[in-house]
């Protein structure tokens, strides 16, 4: 299953079905009328025949009612553009072109939630997620929750990336957080630059991952959910409209951009980048054993891209 499509396909093919279910909502709205207008007119060519009044049904103003209340409820075709943001995928990223550009609240910027980020203009809500988790880092599909969907009447785009290079940009990611009350340090910041350690260690955090449980979803942060899981449920509904690929990011990135009216232009300097190719290891650097792990957790989402290998050492080959 081929997710990351040519933005401008998608806007497309969006904009024809906006314009159907326009069209089928407006058919809606006047078949009860069709409907009777016909059998008056069926009653009429007997009564012309029997020489006798015609009579409305008693429930045609209660029909036309409902029909027209249902239309009523479309207020818009156009929905808002919002960015749903998964962990080491360029969110950090989106988030603060989106907010320093046009003060729009994208990915951990829809949720009132503390710490608050200096970038975020955070939409008007009295609901205030619980504190010292990224709320924004569980599928969409699991809200709403506590009566608030950040999500609602919204078309979502996401960004992909490559499994291999996401989980060795997670390793150095978690190792070198700031550690807090709620957040105590995981590794050996000793080892960092050992393969050996690198490959033990993401071994151990992807054992034991069942995404049937609802509280994995609510480990190590939403950080090691595979990137499938955010974009379709198990009943195979997408819930993500637009998703791009990291290797293909700037000209997609515009593409939709574009397609919305938005003046966002992507930043040419990484932000929150965990490492650096020039000192930090590489998916190159991933054993037959750990690589074999990431195939089998993330299975799904090496079919999400035609860019991402099976093998990462015949990427860097």
């Amino acid at each position: 299953m081929m997710l990351a499509m040519p933005l401008t396909k998608a806007f497309v093919s969006t904009k024809k079905l906006l314009g159907v279910l326009v069209f089928i909502s407006v058919c809606l709205a006047f078949q009860g009328l069709a409907v009777v207008l016909f059998n008056s007119r069926v009653h009429q060519n007997e009564d012309h025949v029997l020489n006798r009044p015609v009579r409305i049904p008693d429930n045609f103003h209660v029909e036309k009612a409902k029909s027209l209340s249902y239309v009523m409820q479309l207020k818009s075709t156009r929905r808002t553009l919002k960015f749903f943001h998964i962990p080491k995928a360029a969110g950090t990223a989106i988030e603060h072109v989106g907010g320093a550009q046009m003060n729009l609240p994208w990915g951990s910027c829809l949720f009132k939630h503390y710490p608050k980020r200096t970038i975020c203009t955070y939409p008007p809500s009295n609901f205030e997620w619980p504190r010292n988790y990224g709320w924004w880092h569980l599928p969409a599909q699991l809200f709403p929750m506590g009566g608030s969907n950040p999500y609602e009447g919204a078309e979502l785009f996401a960004i992909i990336r490559d499994p291999f290079d996401r989980l060795v940009s997670e390793f150095y990611y978690i190792c070198q957080l700031r550690v807090f009350e709620w957040r105590p340090d995981q590794c050996n910041r000793n080892r960092l630059f050992e393969k050996d350690y690198m490959n033990e260690w993401l071994q151990n955090k992807l054992s034991h991952k069942d995404f049937d449980k609802a509280k994995t979803y609510l480990q190590d942060n939403g950080h090691f959910t595979p990137q499938y899981n955010f974009l379709v449920t198990k009943n195979q509904v997408r819930m993500v409209d637009y998703v791009m690929s990291m290797d293909e990011l700037p000209t997609q990135f515009a593409g939709l951009m574009d397609a919305y009216s938005l003046r966002i232009k992507m930043a040419k300097k990484k932000i929150n980048a965990a490492r650096n190719s020039t000192t930090h290891l590489e998916p190159k650097d991933l054993d037959s054993v750990t690589v074999k792990s990431i195939q089998k957790v993330f299975r799904h989402d090496f079919d999400l891209s035609p860019l991402f290998e099976r093998n990462p050492w015949k990427k860097t080959a």
